[in-house]
């Protein structure tokens, strides 16, 4: 049986949802155990988990485990104004067992996760990805003394050997050594974990944690796609190929084609609202522009149709998504959607 962990609370609960769901529609033949760290997810939304962990295989299990977050008390809150980043420090002690793979909760899975279980950590007590963006300890590190060219990895999808971490008391040593500055842990425990793993990583090949903005419809190449940045499915509407496949997917596989948007704006409000909003703008904005200079055609604009989700728009100057703005139709994402997952 291979043993899944994923935190989240209410704020990434939709993220969560599109996490699990991906995860088990790509791995219908194997026996999965969720193990869910309920930051404080409501009874709907874990009524929800409970039903949906079983619906492709009978065989799969589900545990939720509760944490005692005062442990994590004075630490610098994470993207979701929470201590649910530092979670995955205690996995070690929640779960008794000699291997896990934790995934974050904002990644949509492509793939048998089999191969990634299989991976051999005789002699590591961990296996990850290259950081796409922080791709060197240098670049994210703490302490004064040379880290030399080090690889620096990213925590959102990772195979841990926990026999090895309680052989070495490593949660004990992330907790303390975050806690005596934790102001210098710019990426919270992922940059304590690069720094007390110096060295001791086995290194994963990219496509088992790829950013979202490389997803390629026709190549198909991630196995594994990760939105990293602050900048969520659920809090940002633009027109991204990698946005608009997780919407469609969210919309297909668990509203049920009922209505997303509305959901996502009552749930999280101003900066999704503001995305939206800003949308809509620019498309009017398009077409006064195609109006009055008919030789000019805006990169911004899509045809709108009947459905809000087409619009076209970039919401953020953030230099860590590239503009993964080709034109690809509706039925295209369709086609892929049930290409992958059914």
């Amino acid at each position: 049986m291979i043993h899944i962990v994923i935190a989240s609370n209410q704020t990434y609960y939709i993220g969560l949802a599109a996490t699990l769901v991906s995860l088990l529609k790509s791995n219908k033949k194997n026996f999965l155990y969720i193990h869910i760290i309920d930051g404080g997810l409501n009874n709907e939304q874990t009524g929800f988990i409970r039903n949906i962990v079983t619906s492709e295989n009978a065989n799969n299990k589900l545990r939720f485990h509760s944490i005692n977050q005062n442990l994590f008390s004075g630490f610098k809150s994470d993207l979701g104004n929470s201590y649910m980043a530092y979670a995955r420090i205690l996995i070690p002690t929640l779960i008794n067992e000699e291997k896990v793979i934790y995934l974050d909760s904002d990644l949509l899975v492509l793939c048998d996760i089999l191969p990634l279980w299989e991976t051999d950590l005789t002699n590591y007590p961990m296996a990850a990805v290259q950081d796409p963006i922080v791709k060197y300890l240098r670049n994210d590190y703490p302490y004064t003394d040379n880290c030399g060219n080090e690889k620096y990895f990213n925590t959102g999808v990772i195979v841990l050997n926990l026999n090895s971490w309680r052989k070495h008391n490593y949660q004990s040593k992330l907790l303390e050594i975050i806690s005596v500055e934790p102001e210098k842990f710019r990426y919270w425990d992922q940059s304590a974990m690069n720094a007390l793993f110096k060295g001791n990583v086995l290194f994963l090949e990219q496509k088992w944690n790829t950013i979202s903005s490389n997803l390629n419809l026709k190549k198909n190449d991630p196995l594994i796609i990760h939105f990293l940045t602050k900048y969520k499915p659920w809090n940002t509407y633009n027109n991204f190929i990698e946005l608009r496949v997780w919407r469609h997917f969210v919309k297909k596989y668990i509203f049920e084609n009922k209505n997303l948007l509305f959901y996502l704006a009552i749930n999280y409000k101003t900066p999704f609202v503001l995305s939206l909003l800003k949308a809509q703008i620019k498309t009017i904005l398009g077409f006064i522009s195609g109006i009055f200079n008919s030789k000019q055609k805006s990169t911004e604009l899509l045809k709108t149709k009947n459905n809000i989700d087409e619009i076209d728009q970039e919401c953020t100057n953030d230099l860590s998504l590239t503009n993964n703005l080709e034109k690809v139709s509706s039925k295209q994402i369709d086609d892929f959607i049930i290409s992958q997952w059914g």
